[in-house]
């Protein structure tokens, strides 16, 4: 309602009076003058079905932005650092989120899907990083359908009798490299998802000329940040070479889906690899009652509309 009437008035309207609104602005002498528009009939409704599945789509994304902000600003290596980092992240996975909600509306698929107003991370088949440097490379990787899973990541015919530097070459890996790992953890019984990052290097008393026999496997890697979870190496005698993580938190857990990422800053310029997350278990395939829960588009959808 317009803080004037029209008849007779001495000073000027401001607000709607019938079809008409009034509004008072000044000219670039500071003087002020009245304009007059007609009043909008109505609205456009700016929560149709396709809006609410918009913003369902845009809130996963949104919510890995709190969760890795760390590693997203910096994990593109064609994109400056920062926004436009978060952006090219938008762009790479929103149509991932999109063809995942069209193609599993009702079931399970790569991803899963958080509740309006659950803020914490959905799992799935993001794209992490896109880095020219090498990524790592190993024959196969295992996780146990067990509470407190462990992540197997085997290397096939390993001799004992090479030396570091043909492990090396067989890994894709370099003394001086960081290899990081990123995965999705779930406490148990109460479900909550988190996404972790755990970044190990070489033990620096290794050299390139050391046979594999003579390393202490086991203290290989040595742990710098991100939470603490027990860790070593195996070589069997089949030829076979284990890097067995476990223990990932005190409290039970399953650890469902990871991505791996090679990181350098050895002469003075970070260099890393690509990433993509892949789903370590089957979710919604249990074994021994032990499973990632996960929502699906579907049932998410209802606190969104």
């Amino acid at each position: 309602m317009g803080r004037q009437s029209i008849p007779g008035a001495r000073s000027k309207v401001r607000g709607k009076v019938g079809d008409t609104v009034y509004q008072i602005r000044r000219d670039e002498n500071g003087k002020q003058y009245q304009i007059a528009k007609a009043a909008e009939e109505s609205r456009a409704d700016n929560n149709t079905r396709e809006q609410a599945l918009a913003r369902m789509t845009m809130g996963q994304v949104q919510r890995m932005f709190h969760a890795l902000p760390q590693v997203i600003k910096d994990a593109y290596e064609s994109t400056p650092r920062g926004t436009l980092s978060f952006q090219h992240f938008c762009r790479l996975n929103y149509p991932l989120l999109k063809q995942d909600r069209i193609d599993h509306w009702q079931e399970f698929g790569e991803f899963d899907w958080r509740r309006k107003r659950d803020m914490t991370p959905p799992a799935g088949k993001w794209i992490l990083a896109d880095g020219s440097y090498p990524k790592m490379t190993y024959d196969s990787i295992e996780v146990s359908y067990v509470d407190n899973n462990n992540v197997n990541m085997h290397w096939a015919n390993v001799q004992g009798i090479w030396t570091m530097a043909q492990l090396l070459q067989k890994m894709t890996l370099s003394l001086t490299d960081e290899i990081w790992i990123i995965y999705f953890i779930q406490a148990k019984p109460s479900n909550v998802p988190s996404v972790e990052v755990a970044k190990f290097r070489f033990n620096p008393h290794i050299r390139l000329s050391d046979i594999v026999d003579d390393v202490d496997l086991e203290n290989m890697f040595v742990q710098f940040e991100g939470p603490t979870c027990s860790q070593m190496f195996n070589l069997w005698e089949d030829g076979d070479l284990s890097w067995d993580m476990w223990a990932f938190t005190d409290e039970d857990y399953v650890v469902a889906n990871a991505a791996y990422m090679r990181v350098n800053r050895d002469d003075g310029n970070c260099r890393f690899s690509s990433a993509q997350f892949e789903w370590l278990i089957n979710p919604v395939s249990p074994q021994y009652g032990v499973w990632y829960r996960m929502l699906t588009p579907r049932i998410a959808f209802l606190t969104w509309e």
